[in-house]
């Protein structure tokens, strides 16, 4: 659950799962930097692992207790850095979970809006500090361009950006002269 921040998630109920409609699964989180409670959605192999974790439970606890307490764990630093250790990841820090997640998200297509909301951020500006790209996603990125420029050529779908005016305008009515190249 990298969308959450991590005092987040060990505060995080089984009861906060909301009922599944056709659109979305849901967890509701109650404790959040701002104070005010969010609604979080999840993809559907979390949903029924938190699911079977409620139902194997019998009783209403947190997703991450502590097993001699019952009340949340404090800290999950010996359990994090001993699964990094297993996987053989070194340096890696808790947080830059929440950093992977924005960045695979972009990457896979999503758009920042609504990255930014999942990451339960106010600003935009936030979250591009979240943001991190590569080489092979800026080679990517130029690439696209080169994808077939001919067909769209031909189909009028290329458009230029008017830096003076702010306006995106289509290529052939700039080269028919229908617009004003002042």
């Amino acid at each position: 659950m990298p969308l959450l921040d991590f005092d987040e998630i060990i505060e995080l109920h089984l009861t906060a799962l909301v009922k599944p409609s056709a659109l979305r699964q849901r967890i509701k989180v109650e404790k959040t930097k701002s104070g005010k409670p969010r609604f979080i959605n999840i993809n559907s192999p979390l949903f029924e692992t938190l699911l079977n974790l409620k139902r194997g439970t019998g009783k209403i606890s947190f997703v991450f207790p502590n097993d001699k307490t019952g009340m949340p764990l404090t800290t999950v630093r010996r359990a994090f850095v001993a699964a990094c250790k297993k996987a053989e990841i070194i340096g890696l820090r808790f947080h830059d979970l929440r950093h992977t997640f924005a960045t695979r998200l972009i990457a896979k297509g999503v758009d920042i809006e609504t990255v930014k909301s999942l990451l339960g951020h106010f600003s935009v500006v936030v979250t591009q500090r979240y943001i991190h790209s590569n080489d092979e996603a800026k080679k990517k990125a130029v690439e696209i361009l080169a994808e077939k420029p001919e067909e769209e050529i031909q189909k009028g779908e290329i458009l230029l950006h008017r830096r003076d005016t702010g306006k995106i305008v289509n290529l052939a009515d700039f080269k028919a002269g229908a617009v004003n190249p002042s």
